[in-house]
């Protein structure tokens, strides 16, 4: 682990051996920083792509991430967090105070641009309501036509539906006084098949008829008019409806509706608050490196760094003399020294 952090870090391993304890914690922290930097843009990232993928159900005002989103997604925001760890290295790699300020901007930018994702997950579910709040505000004469196309065929449908009952009724009716006549308690208070209990029999089956008749016609109703119709609403409404977007930029412009609708300016708050959180991780390895004095890591990589210049320059000088006291000099063609001595240059100067 203390590697990686080494690694994110741009730490030289042979100079960070030489030292001392706390100059090998600075450089660990500062991978440290890098390494959190790295896992929210990782998750802003992913959350940002992933908003590419929503479907809004409007029959049940849901809003749900499309399956290819969750593959998708990662592998972005994988790709993203590398580009934001590989930038983060060079501003805590920073060799001076100056240049570390100087970085600070590009830090502040970089916290904001991470934040923000993060931010609108953390107020997702307000968010999605201020969205599906305006989609009912931006549909409402489609909705209202909608619902009163709805409700003229529900009524329609209530209509059939009663016919059928109405008709059953009877048939229950005549079935009653049939089974009094039989038991004498019926008009003719006489038992058995008399005239009264003929006619009731005549009656029931005659509104037998009617109910399956009536059921009939509710059924093909339902099968047919009734099913094409619902259809025929519903998708008149998908066609003339006003589509509402749950993309990154429609929550961000949906939060800042919020923020200006909430008199009481909690959320406005709590917005600037998660942003200046996000960017604080991303700026403080820049603000140690300005606020603290130069470790000695800083100060032998520093070292090394004016001893390699002028050892090359020294190296160089030294070819450039052996080249003017070389007899093989007076050999060159036009203005190139020979690949021999060209050779020997690089030799010492690498070496």
């Amino acid at each position: 682990m203390k590697k990686l952090l080494l690694f994110l870090s741009k730490t030289d391993l042979d100079i960070y051996k030489e030292c001392p304890q706390s100059a090998k914690d600075t450089q660990v922290g500062f991978g440290l920083f890098v390494l959190l930097t790295g896992i929210l843009a990782f998750c802003s990232g992913t959350y940002a792509i992933l908003n590419m993928f929503t479907e809004f159900d409007w029959k049940t005002e849901t809003v749900t991430f499309n399956t290819s989103g969750y593959v998708i997604a990662p592998l972005l925001g994988i790709f993203y967090a590398l580009m934001i760890i590989a930038i983060d290295r060079e501003v805590v790699a920073a060799k001076s105070k100056t240049t570390a300020l100087m970085r600070l901007c590009l830090a502040i930018v970089i916290g904001i641009i991470v934040a923000i994702p993060i931010e609108l997950k953390l107020l997702e579910g307000r968010i999605e309501k201020q969205l599906i709040q305006n989609y009912k505000i931006e549909n409402s004469n489609e909705t209202v036509k909608k619902e009163t196309a709805f409700r003229d065929l529900a009524t329609k449908k209530s209509r059939l539906e009663k016919r059928v009952n109405d008709a059953q009724e009877k048939v229950d009716y005549w079935s009653k006084i049939m089974t009094e006549e039989l038991a004498g308690r019926g008009i003719s208070k006489k038992k058995g098949e008399g005239k009264v209990y003929r006619d009731a029999k005549r009656n029931m089956q005659l509104h037998q008829n009617n109910v399956k008749n009536e059921t009939a016609r509710l059924t093909k109703f339902l099968e047919t008019e009734y099913r094409d119709e619902k259809e025929s609403i519903e998708k008149k409404f998908e066609k003339d409806q006003v589509v509402q977007q749950f993309d990154l930029l429609s929550k961000f412009q949906a939060l800042e509706q919020i923020v200006e609708e909430d008199k009481t300016g909690s959320t406005w708050w709590m917005s600037w608050g998660i942003r200046i959180l996000f960017v604080l991780f991303e700026i403080i390895p820049s603000l140690i490196k300005i606020m603290t004095q130069s470790t000695e890591y800083d100060s032998m990589i520093e070292a090394r760094r004016r001893m390699n210049i002028q050892l090359i320059n020294t190296e160089a000088n030294r070819a450039l003399e052996d080249l003017e006291n070389d007899d093989y000099t007076g050999q060159t063609v036009g203005n190139y020294a020979p690949k021999k001595h060209i050779h020997q240059i690089k030799t010492r100067i690498i070496t």
